[in-house]
């Protein structure tokens, strides 16, 4: 971290050398956000008089690249025009569109973060337990049509400035989400070209076949934050029906969750140690979700924790 840091605070004295002059009015300043997971990452806050809003250009994979063997010259080329991209942004929401529910409620939208590494957090959000993991609350802004939105917090003192119920929020945000980022189920095969790309979650009650891949990738249509769609209302029911045998959940990262048909072959244990073993390697520490592997319960109509695919040290306590 020590490291990121000086990185960091030489991109800080440098950068303005790499924007276009248009952009020389702006002050570099290194900041340390604390992200999800409670993760610290550093960055590299871009502040202009006037601006609406400041981007951060976050300096750990750029610091890596650099480390490996990339010049740092190319690594700052990039980092300015990812600052000037952020810095050209105009549709910054409003203050009234944040603080007045009537025009802050079409933005809600359900995320989904590990309750235990989000502990101090969710203290002061409101939020849903679902087992080990928690539902949270944020708004996401469309900003000058990039495939990226902004988005914000629901914290208890927003909420309170609302002066809504927590229910009702949850509500409003999972039918915003279903007209807007629907949930998505299609075959692992279907993301590289494989398998057919069909949304399974599209054909309502009636299914024409089962489907025959071993692994299928849920999350939402703009797969962003999309894991939260384990959660969405009756897609558990649907998946179900698609594999009446049941089928394990295995929690990829905050962007999409996996779903696994039981077929014998593939045991919890085995499984739980694949997700940690990914977590471990190929996710960042702030998109991870969880280390477990779950099942949806079809009697209770509920998920739940498969005790065997637990390990002896949980990696989630951070």
């Amino acid at each position: 971290m020590l490291e990121e840091k000086i990185f960091a605070e030489g991109v800080a004295q440098e950068i303005k050398n790499y924007l276009t002059p248009e952009f020389s009015d702006v002050e570099c300043t290194v900041v340390e956000p604390k992200k999800n997971n409670n993760v610290v990452l550093t960055g590299v806050c871009f502040h202009r008089q006037g601006q609406r809003a400041d981007p951060i250009v976050y300096v750990e994979p750029f610091y890596d690249e650099v480390k490996n063997g990339r010049p740092k010259e190319e690594a700052m080329k990039e980092m300015a025009k990812l600052a000037e991209k952020g810095m050209e942004i105009k549709e910054i929401p409003k203050a009234d569109k944040v603080l007045v529910y009537g025009k802050a409620k079409e933005y809600l939208c359900v995320r989904i973060v590990n309750t235990k590494a989000n502990r101090k957090r969710l203290t002061q959000m409101p939020h849903q337990e679902l087992e080990d993991l928690s539902l949270t609350l944020a708004l996401c802004f469309p900003l000058d049509g990039r495939r990226e939105d902004g988005s914000m917090e629901v914290t208890d003192e927003l909420m309170g400035i609302w002066g809504m119920e927590e229910e009702t929020l949850f509500q409003q945000a999972w039918g915003n989400m279903e007209r807007r980022q629907p949930p998505v189920l299609q075959d692992m095969g279907a993301m590289f070209g494989m398998a057919d790309p069909r949304n399974l979650l599209a054909g309502g009650a009636d299914f024409p076949h089962k489907p025959e891949g071993q692994m299928f990738v849920l999350t939402n249509q703009g797969m962003r934050y999309g894991a939260s769609a384990l959660a969405c209302p009756g897609v558990m029911e649907k998946i179900s029906r698609l594999f009446p045998e049941g089928f394990y959940i295995l929690p990829s990262s905050i962007h999409e969750v996996l779903i696994v048909p039981k077929d014998g072959e593939l045991v919890p244990k085995e499984l739980g140690n694949l997700v940690r073993e990914v977590n471990q390697i190929e996710v960042s520490s702030d998109e991870v979700l969880s280390d477990r592997v779950y099942e949806f319960d079809r009697e209770k109509g509920k998920i739940r924790q498969i005790p065997e695919s637990l390990a002896k040290e949980r990696g989630m306590e951070r």
